[in-house]
């Protein structure tokens, strides 16, 4: 309702460095985990923070009990298939049996590793619409990065999700972690899993709420963080407040929006030495900033007409409302 204020339901983790080796217990530098999950419902908050959690942890505890053994298809489905049902398992032990019943949460989470073999790969866990996507730079030496991976949201209007949710006799929310009493009619906590390299043309990871998705396409979303490219944090925040933005032009009501930007390799990159500092970002009103402990840009009536600017322009403010 308008003036209502709104419970954040998403829950985003990162853990780096993990994944203990050997008998000193020192760690693997390439080994990282994150995830995000967006809840849903009366409660999902809460759903969302232990599904997160306990799916981050459960992948912790896998890694280190095999830290030598190369990411695979395989591998890669037995963990995330065990780390989403402990965290479905864990979410119907400790809540209430009606908040169980009719929330839920989505959820994606990635596992970076540094293999014995040394390839760099990523293992992903989804289930649900919060999506990931991997901007590569353009066989053509085209400036800007192209999508060369996502996952693939689920969705109800998917023909695969909805043949199976169909036959199980309802047609609601696809997958989740949570809502019990859908469970009986299709809706799945079975993460979608794949397994990629990570290789040197690859660079940037995406990870996000469909908060973020749901205004602003893929090809969007990379064109703002190579225009932030000098910092992971900075281009975080530019995603949030552009598709706050975008949201606000539609209508009063704003989704959710939780973002992670990885840089590869995420160490630091020293392709990113002596580039100028990223421009300031703008958005919908100045209170915005002030979570981010941002100041608010004074608007430039005479912007530089540069290619980067041409290319990736500032994010308008909004048509005030009549």
């Amino acid at each position: 309702m308008p003036g209502t204020p709104k419970v954040n339901q998403d829950y985003g983790f990162v853990m780096y460095p993990v994944v203990p080796c050997g008998t000193d217990s020192t760690f693997r530098v390439g080994t990282l985990i994150a995830g995000i999950f967006d809840g849903h419902g009366k409660g999902g908050e809460s759903i969302s923070r232990i599904a997160a959690l306990k799916v981050g942890r459960s992948l912790e505890l896998s890694m280190a009990d095999t830290p030598s053994k190369p990411l695979g298809v395989r591998i890669a489905q037995l963990r995330f298939e065990k780390a989403f049902e402990f965290a479905e398992a864990c979410v119907k032990e400790l809540l209430p049996a009606d908040v169980y019943a009719c929330a839920g949460t989505t959820g994606t989470a990635i596992v970076i590793h540094d293999d014995d073999d040394g390839v760099r790969r990523m293992a992903v866990g989804h289930v649900g619409d919060s999506r990931l996507i991997r901007g590569s730079v353009q066989p053509d030496g085209t400036e800007g990065w192209i999508v060369t991976a996502r996952t693939r949201d689920h969705k109800p209007s998917d023909p695969e999700e909805r043949a199976r949710i169909e036959k199980a006799g309802g047609l609601a929310v696809a997958r989740a972690i949570g809502d019990g009493e859908m469970k009986t009619v299709g809706v799945s906590a079975v993460p979608s899993t794949m397994c990629i390299p990570l290789r040197e043309e690859d660079k940037v990871l995406v990870i996000a709420s469909d908060g973020l998705w749901e205004h602003l396409s893929d090809e969007e979303v990379l064109a703002f963080c190579y225009r932030y490219r000098a910092d992971a944090s900075l281009a975080a925040k530019a995603l949030v407040l552009e598709a706050a933005r975008a949201w606000y032009e539609k209508g009063t009501y704003r989704d959710d929006i939780t973002v992670c930007v990885f840089f590869l390799p995420f160490e630091g990159s020293p392709a990113v030495v002596g580039l100028p500092p990223p421009p300031p970002i703008s958005s919908v009103l100045p209170e915005h900033y002030v979570q981010f402990g941002i100041e608010w840009p004074q608007r430039n009536t005479t912007r530089s007409s540069s290619s980067d600017d041409a290319e990736f322009p500032t994010p308008r403010a909004p048509t005030p409302r009549a």
